[in-house]
């Protein structure tokens, strides 16, 4: 009987241990989003390209129309050419990112309410995919680059 409630004192323990490690690795991922997103360049308005945020942060690529994709709002004034990659957090590229000028985007009167005063509302979008599946949950960085600048960023992938 002794050994019985040793080992459901164990298993009780184990629980919560494995529920703490849930907890912080939750707080850790937080912190992760908090701090890498160095892509708010407040860049002067001598017409250079600037990230303007993220529409949205946490994707859910699930197919049922919401947050499925990863949207990147930037200002791009002289239309330089863009282009974006997703990295999982070991540095290995998962995907590129999709370009979306501002011609013909239905993404722009978000952009636009979302963040006021940009000159070009252009957007990179990911799906949450790599090689046509779906990729598993997690952070993953982002990395926009420009001729006039290198952001970066996390967004999260949730199930």
């Amino acid at each position: 009987m002794k050994k019985q409630k040793e080992i459901h004192g164990n298993l009780a323990r184990e629980r919560v241990l494995n529920w703490t490690l849930v907890a912080l690795g939750a707080l850790a991922a937080a912190l992760l989003g908090a701090t890498l997103e160095t892509g708010r360049l407040n860049a002067a308005s001598n017409g250079a390209f600037r990230y303007l945020g993220a529409l949205v942060r946490v994707i859910t690529p699930n197919g049922d129309g919401r947050n499925d994709i990863g949207i990147l709002c930037v200002d791009n004034p002289k239309a330089s050419a863009v282009s974006g990659v997703v990295y999982d957090l070991r540095g290995h590229a998962v995907s590129e990112m999709l370009f979306i000028p501002e011609t013909g985007s239905a993404i722009k009167p978000q952009c636009q309410s979302a963040y006021p005063g940009a000159r070009q509302y252009d957007a990179l979008t990911w799906d949450g995919r790599a090689g046509g599946r779906a990729v598993s949950a997690g952070v993953y960085l982002w990395q926009i680059q420009s001729e006039d600048a290198t952001v970066s960023g996390t967004v999260v992938v949730a199930r």
